[in-house]
This record gives structure tokens, sequence and C-alpha cells, in this order.
């Protein structure tokens, strides 16, 4: 089933016709930030309530998604500038089905970036290494601030809104526990996640190292909230999978299991009994997804 929303309000109308226009120039050839990829072939609802709607709503508010924060994205080549909201829990860029934000920029059909809210700031992930044409010093990750700016090929990127400076070291809940449990063709390991966001691949540059192919030198992310830990995959490669189904993104209950190739990943997790003041239950309002890569 195919979700799609009724451009029922000005800016709507005024959005989808600068994209139009955007792709007569082939610069922005397709633009899905109110769809959200499950797998290669499901879309993600982000309105209405749906148990697929809620578990968004629900990420979103996890991750602490603040309201007012828009990205501006502008052709250098044309001059044509949108500006989108940000208010979804991440958001891939890239020239793929899954991505948000789908860009033509001649680099490949696979995410080039991505952008996190983690605790409520902004962060950002460099995948080019993921393309067989990626040079190494094109390589930045990194929290975003305001008037930062990223460039993808032809387009420049911008955030406007941001709330304030990043924090950049968020401490974490010492009352809840995330460890995984990892079962590879090259032995058992175990590793306990301390951060906000973990990166798996085969690059040397991830957290999580899996040498298996045809994994990707960045292929996953797991995202810590207070209270939840979700599963985000970012390019082909080799996806994950639970019980035999490729994840797009996915809730991580305790005692969840996913798997890369022959690698499988035990997820243990123990939330604290009492969550702060300030932890609030998931509403059904829907956000975008946000991350932070410089110039």
């Amino acid at each position: 089933m195919e979700w799609t929303r009724l451009a029922t309000s000005r800016n709507e109308r005024r959005r989808r016709w600068f994209l139009r226009m955007g792709a007569t120039s082939s610069w922005l050839t397709q633009w899905r930030a109110s769809v959200r990829a499950l797998s290669d072939k499901t879309l993600l609802p982000v309105a209405g309530n749906s148990p697929d709607a809620r578990l968004w709503a629900k990420f979103a508010t996890d991750t602490r998604v603040p309201s007012g924060v828009m990205l501006e994205v502008q052709c250098r080549h044309t001059g044509v500038t949108v500006s989108l909201p940000l208010t979804d829990p991440y958001l891939l860029i890239g020239n793929h089905p899954r991505c948000g934000l789908r860009l033509d920029n001649g680099s490949g059909r696979d995410t080039e970036y991505a952008l996190f809210w983690l605790n409520g700031e902004l962060y950002g992930v460099d995948l080019r290494m993921n393309s067989p044409h990626h040079e190494a010093d094109t390589h930045h990750d990194g929290w975003w601030t305001e008037r930062q700016s990223l460039r993808l090929g032809d387009h420049l990127l911008r955030v406007r809104g941001l709330p304030g400076i990043p924090a950049r070291v968020v401490p974490m809940d010492d009352d809840s526990t995330v460890t995984l449990q990892l079962n590879s063709p090259e032995g058992q390991q175990e590793r306990r996640l301390t951060r906000w966001l973990t990166l798996i691949g085969c690059s040397v540059e991830n957290d999580l190292i899996l040498r298996e192919q045809p994994i990707a030198p960045r292929q996953a992310a797991l995202i810590r909230t207070s209270t939840s830990l979700w599963l985000v995959n970012l390019a082909e490669g080799q996806p994950p999978r639970i019980t035999d189904r490729n994840v797009g993104w996915t809730l991580l209950d305790p005692l969840d299991e996913f798997a890369f190739g022959d690698t499988k990943v035990h997820a243990v997790i123990t939330w604290p009994d009492r969550l702060p003041a300030d932890i609030v239950p998931a509403t059904e309002t829907m956000s975008l997804e946000t991350i932070a890569l410089a110039d």
C-alpha cells in the first residue's frame, strides 16, 4: 500500500511547484520528505493512526526532535532554493528510493549523507565512503550548528532555526544498559553501547566493525534514547534483517535479534524502572530526520 499526502496548503503547492521546476533542471529529481522507506518496497505513512504511524511518532518523540528547524536546499546551477522542515528523527540524503531527500548528483544510487536528531541535537554522518569512487579527504562527521553548510555536488544544504549550540557530549542514564552480543563466522564478541549513535559497517571508522561481505563501509546505525533503541539501514550492501525480512528502520525490543548476513546480533536492553521527569509519552505528531555535515 502506498501512502500519499494531498497538497492542501499554499506552502505545499509552492514546494511542489519548485520541485517540478527543479526536476526540469536535473537538480531535484525527486523529493519524498513525507514518506520513509521501511524497505526497498514499502513506504511508511507520516500521518494517521496506524501502528506504523504511531511508532514513527514515538521515534520522533524519543529522539526529542525540536520544532521550527528548516533545511534549505539550494541548487547552485539554477539558484532555486527550497526549504524543508526537519521534523523527522532522521533524514537520508542521496539518490536512492530510501532517501527522504533525493538529489541527482551523478554519483550513483545510494545514500550520501544522513541527518540524525540525537537527544534534541543535530548530528551529521558522511556516507560517501560507501561509493566506490569516494575520496578519503571528503569524510566529515559532526554536530550541526546554526549557519553551517554542506555541499553535495551541485547542491548547498544549510540548516536554520537550531535551538542552540550543541552540548556535543550528553551523559547517558546510568540506570539503563544496552549490550550487543555478536555471533559471526569470526567468533563471538560483546559490546556495550555508551553513545547516542552507533555506526555499523566494514570500515574501521565505525563503532561496530563487521567484516562480512557485502556489508557496506557504513551499513547501519543504532540510535539510543533514554527509553528506546532504534535500528536504521543506511546503504545497499547487506541490510539488517529481522526474521528474514530486510529492515529500513525499526524499534528494537529487549532480547531482539537482528542479522547482517551470517552475523547475528542479540540486543540485551535494560531500561530504568523510573523515568526522568522530562521524558514524556510519545505523541502522534510526526517529525523529520536531521543530521549535520560540515562543508
